[in-house]
C-alpha cells in the first residue's frame, strides 16, 4: 500500500468508528470510559529507562564498542612463537651444559677448523 491509500483507509475507519460512537447510548459510553481506566491502572507504567526508544542506541554503540575492542584485540596481537634472537637466548639459558663452555666457543671452533687442515 502506498501512503496516499494508507491514508485513506485510516480516515475511513476513523469516520466511521466516530458514526458507531456518536449512536452509542450514555450507559454503554460510561461503561467503555470506565472499563478503559481500569485496563490503564491494571497496566503498570514503565520507567523511562524501559522504553525502547532509550534502549536501542545504547545497544547500537555497545555493539560497537565491543566491535572496535575485538578489532583491536585481534589485528594487534603478537605474533606466536618467539623471535630467534629470544629463541637463541632461551636455548642457552636452558642448556646442560656450563656458560664457560660458550665464553671460550671462538676456541673450539678455531680447534676444529686447525684439526681437520692438518
Amino acid at each position: 500500500m502506498n501512503t496516499e491509500s494508507e491514508q485513506k483507509f485510516l480516515d475511513d475507519i476513523r469516520h466511521a468508528l466516530t458514526e458507531v460512537e456518536q449512536g452509542l447510548d450514555a450507559h454503554t459510553l460510561t461503561q467503555l470510559r470506565r472499563a478503559r481506566q481500569r485496563a490503564l491502572k491494571a497496566y503498570p507504567a514503565r520507567p523511562w529507562w524501559w522504553r525502547r526508544d532509550v534502549w536501542m542506541p545504547t545497544t547500537a554503540v555497545a555493539g560497537f564498542m565491543v566491535l572496535a575492542l575485538a578489532s583491536v584485540m585481534w589485528f594487534t596481537a603478537p605474533a606466536p612463537g618467539l623471535p630467534p634472537a629470544e629463541a637463541e637466548v632461551l636455548e642457552l639459558l636452558s642448556a646442560q651444559d656450563s656458560l664457560d663452555f660458550y665464553a671460550d666457543l671462538d676456541f673450539y671452533y678455531w680447534l676444529t677448523t686447525a684439526s681437520n687442515a692438518g
